[in-house]
């Protein structure tokens, strides 16, 4: 057991039946969140965001992101949120600047250790920001992870590639509904950022589909535990080697993976590409703890939970 806290910073599309709608026109800017039981809603680009605050227990966690879907469910209301990796939008909709707008904050590879860039077919940058050509537009649930071990800029790296192996290629499994195109845009494996704050880590691969039920959230939780605990017992260096006498200016380099192919288990998570992570399982299989393992099997043989029913939204 490893003393963290855990938040996120979900997206969800609105939609009416099969009809999407811009969440401009129900959330105010990030700038002018609204803010509810330490939770903050606001609209990024055409998605409804929330900023999930920390949680330092399962229980809590739980807690904090059932306020904060219920919250934004009734701001929707009658339409609905939904969990959905990627989908494309009406034209229509796309009908003010901020409709176009992405992300424009850098993020990285835990193996190149540089920074990723947007597909240039799909996102343009301009002079302050990036912005969007085409109409698709992607969710994501990525993970805010504050912990001690996350001081260490290396152990920082090897949590990420850890969360890739023990978190992303068993979500694979789960996120079925255009993974691969979201991918496209975002959500590469070993994309993360480093957040000011010491002792923090934004990891980005996944999408929102782990909120789909308190289950699903409980999975992830307990998976976070283990990595932070595994990557603390040096147990990545099973896995991975560091040379500290490298002087390059490629400090990539510096890192070996000795215990699977890391170049196949990127092409899996991007790809997504289920046969290869059947192969990945294997791996997986040896290093997880039994309780965790049955609870993924359970969940991948279990009909897909219903979001409001799970919610009780």
């Amino acid at each position: 057991m490893s003393i963290f806290s855990i938040g996120s910073d979900p997206e969800f599309m609105i939609g009416n039946g099969d009809e999407l709608k811009s969440a401009i026109d129900f959330l105010p800017s990030k700038e002018n969140s609204i803010k509810n039981c330490g939770n903050e809603f606001y609209y990024d680009n055409m998605l409804a965001e929330i900023a999930i605050k920390p949680s330092f227990s399962k229980k809590e966690t739980i807690e904090n992101f059932e306020k904060s879907l219920r919250f934004l469910a009734k701001k929707v209301y009658p339409n609905k949120i939904g969990i959905c990796s990627a989908a494309y939008f009406p034209w229509e909709e796309i009908n003010c600047n901020q409709a176009k707008i992405a992300s424009c904050n850098p993020e990285y590879s835990a193996y190149s250790l540089s920074v990723v860039r947007p597909s240039i077919e799909l996102i343009e940058q301009k002079e302050d920001h990036y912005q969007f050509k085409t109409n698709l537009r992607t969710c994501g649930g990525h993970i805010h992870l504050g912990s001690e071990i996350l001081e260490n800029g290396l152990a920082k790296i090897n949590v990420v590639r850890m969360m890739d192996l023990f978190i992303a290629i068993p979500f694979l499994f789960f996120d079925l509904q255009n993974s691969k195109l979201r991918r496209s845009c975002y959500g590469l494996a070993g994309t993360h950022r480093v957040p000011s704050q010491k002792g923090r880590l934004e990891y980005r691969t996944l999408s929102n589909c782990w909120l789909r039920s308190p289950e699903y959230v409980e999975l992830i939780y307990d998976l976070c535990d283990f990595v932070l605990d595994f990557v603390k017992k040096e147990n990545h260096k099973k896995f991975w080697s560091f040379d500290e006498s490298f002087d390059g200016e490629d400090v990539s380099k510096a890192h070996f993976c000795h215990g699977y192919d890391s170049k196949s288990l990127e092409e899996c998570i991007n790809n997504c590409d289920l046969e290869k992570a059947e192969k990945f399982m294997l791996i997986v299989e040896n290093f997880l703890d039994k309780d965790l393992l049955i609870r993924i099997f359970r969940l991948m043989k279990k009909d897909v939970a219903d979001f409001y029913e799970s919610w009780n939204l």
